[in-house]
């Protein structure tokens, strides 16, 4: 049996998960050691998500499985990196780098297969250059796409050092989602079970799976359906 999707491994929790993001095929399920705070999903699609789908999406099932910070990290097929993508790239990207902000309204791309040029039409030449703007680019097409690209960035140089200053102070914080509610008083409370130190391999009536001792904690397998609700740090065990 294939890979479960996000929608097979999380309608147990909620059914609150945008349609885009229904069929996501999940690759790997990251989290942090020190009880269950951080969990990762990465997952690859068929086609592109809408930023505030994945928005959705962290919102629901973090508040659902009562997680303080729950992330959704896409991975795209090849053929999609055509230049309808436009939009939602750059959705994509003001999460790697919040200081792109308005820069890239109207700005006109030049795309080919394997080389971007992006010329602004607001201004940000300077401020997008110091934060190593194309390199951003190139990595989310490499990470999300398994595509290698190269990136070139044209503007005016317009901002004075003041200016620029300014712009940096009232940039938009990097992204966090909300922290979830307090879970009601008749949650189920757990303590979560130490990782071992070598690779554990888990079977039963819900998941096959392998974990390992570290910072992060990679999780992969599968998922069997016909299965009894369990508490979520249970189900990555």
């Amino acid at each position: 049996m294939a890979n479960a999707t996000l929608m097979e491994f999380l309608e147990q929790y909620t059914r609150d998960i945008p349609p885009s993001v229904q069929p996501g095929v999940i690759e790997e399920i990251l989290y942090d050691k020190e009880g269950f705070r951080h969990i990762t999903f990465v997952a690859r699609f068929p086609h592109m998500i809408p930023m505030a789908d994945i928005l959705r999406f962290e919102q629901s099932v973090g508040h659902a499985i009562g997680v303080k910070l729950l992330q959704l990290d896409p991975r795209f097929d090849q053929s999609l990196w055509t230049k309808a993508i436009i939009p939602d790239l750059i959705d994509l990207l003001k999460r790697e780098l919040p200081i792109i902000n308005g820069f890239l309204n109207r700005a006109e791309w030049n795309w080919e297969d394997d080389h971007i040029c992006i010329t602004l039409q607001n201004g940000g030449y300077p401020i997008l250059q110091k934060f190593q703007f194309t390199k951003v680019v190139a990595a989310y097409a490499e990470k999300h796409f398994g595509k290698t690209v190269t990136v070139e960035l044209r503007g005016e140089d317009t901002l004075s050092e003041e200016q620029m200053q300014r712009v940096f102070e009232e940039a938009p914080p990097e992204f966090e989602p909300a922290p979830p509610p307090p879970p009601p008083s008749d949650r189920y409370e757990y303590s979560p079970p130490p990782i071992p130190d070598k690779p554990q391999t888990v079977a039963g009536d819900a998941i096959m799976l392998d974990s390992v001792k570290g910072e992060d904690v990679l999780i992969k397998g599968r998922l069997i359906r016909d299965m009894n609700i369990m508490p979520i740090p249970e189900a990555l065990q």
